[in-house]
């Protein structure tokens, strides 16, 4: 048997909203919490959001939020230093978030009373202790039968194209990938690769990096401008092959790190996932589209 199970990833993510509950104005970064949960700080985030069903930063927030609720219904306490302690700069981000999270703005949440009772509704994977506001996660539910193959892969030579922004905008990077590598006379060795670096439901569209890449069988002469060689590690993958529109592999992803990944004994390593695109989605009807989802596995 296999020493990680559901229960111990289970256990290291609570250890990461253990961190959350303990100062969730200031809880280190996400490599903090990665730390916590003893996960790469790539993983942890899609981990810590497949399993629990929102970011660690949105646990945060409403964690903020929850324990501001409950210090404005002190007349003593002011907008204001309610706001410094949630770890607002300014009572007017309070309040914007404050609203957004529960219809009213905090002068009016505090009286007079009654007010419209409402809470922003947790994800079912958590629940809250309404005398200490701290969060917990539930108790594991039943798993899933995702099909998944894990399988040993030799390194790659990939030429690559450099994409900055939301993900669903590479295919602009793919066209000059392509574009300058057939001026190069450089063959792919297979099909269209997407290399992902970024979380894109915890970092900013505006930030996220991603690789348009193809593989190629031997280096070349000399890198065409623009473009970059990177060797991909041999080793071992998790991979599912979605059948359908490139708008399941969000959720695909989502069930492959939150419910595979802790059912199967298995670890993640340090390299990106992959996203290898197996036909051609201008000749290809949606429904019929095949794409390889790659999860790097220890070991």
């Amino acid at each position: 048997m296999k020493d990680v199970t559901r229960e111990s990833c289970h256990r290291r993510i609570a250890r990461a909203i253990e961190r959350l509950n303990a100062d969730p104005a200031d809880p280190g970064g996400g490599a903090a919490l990665a730390e916590a949960a003893a996960y790469s700080p790539f993983h942890f985030l899609r981990i810590f959001r497949a399993m629990v069903g929102e970011s660690p930063a949105a646990v945060a927030r409403r964690l903020r939020l929850e324990r501001a609720a409950r210090a404005l219904l002190d007349p003593q306490a002011t907008v204001l230093n309610v706001a410094l302690d949630a770890g607002y700069e300014s009572p007017e981000a309070f309040s914007r978030a404050f609203r957004a999270a529960y219809g009213l703005a905090p002068r009016d949440w505090r009286g007079p009373w009654p007010r419209p009772a409402y809470a922003p509704p947790l994800p079912p994977a958590l629940r809250l202790d309404p005398r200490s506001l701290t969060l917990a996660l539930e108790p594991l539910q039943g798993g899933t039968t995702m099909e998944v193959r894990v399988e040993p892969r030799p390194a790659m030579l990939l030429l690559k194209r450099r994409h900055i922004g939301p993900y669903d905008r590479i295919s602009r990077a793919f066209g000059e990938l392509g574009a300058r590598a057939g001026a190069a006379g450089l063959a792919p060795a297979g099909p269209m690769i997407g290399l992902y670096h970024d979380d894109p439901e915890s970092a900013p569209p505006e930030t996220l990096r991603a690789d348009a890449c193809i593989a190629l069988a031997a280096p070349p002469p000399a890198v065409p401008e623009g473009l970059e060689l990177e060797r991909l590690p041999a080793g071992r993958w998790a991979i599912h092959t979605l059948h359908g529109p490139y708008a399941g592999i969000p959720d695909a992803f989502r069930r492959l790190y939150g419910l595979w990944l802790p059912e199967s004994g298995e670890e993640p390593d340090d390299r990106p996932a992959l996203e290898i695109y197996l036909d051609e989605p201008s000749s290809t009807p949606e429904a019929e589209l095949r794409t390889e989802l790659c999860l790097p596995l220890r070991g």
